[in-house]
């Protein structure tokens, strides 16, 4: 006689788990939107990069309600504000000293 096996039965708490490792059910533009955010403070001209992402993603979570990141899109929209700060004081320098 073949013995039943329970199966295994996936609770919230795991699949939040796993979401916080592996970047499952995450938007592709939220990914890239928080990776471009994290290194557009030593890449600098990544910063609108990282802009576009972040609008992207947030557009893409906002269409399909099983889609998670926002964490990632509003780091993507933080670093890239600061780096477009760098770039804009930049500018400012750089026109006070040709002129």
């Amino acid at each position: 006689m073949a013995q039943a096996y329970p199966t295994a039965v996936q609770s919230d708490t795991g699949d939040r788990a796993l979401r916080m490792v592996v970047p499952v059910g995450r938007s592709g533009w939220a990914i890239a939107a928080g990776y471009l955010g994290l290194v557009s403070w030593i890449i600098i001209p990544l910063a609108p990069f990282s802009i576009l992402c972040a609008e992207l993603g947030r557009r893409e979570i906002a269409k399909n309600p099983k889609k998670h990141g926002m964490g990632r899109v509003v780091t993507g929209f933080v670093g890239g504000a600061i780096g477009m700060c760098f770039i804009i004081g930049y500018l400012l320098w750089w026109v006070g000293e040709v002129s």
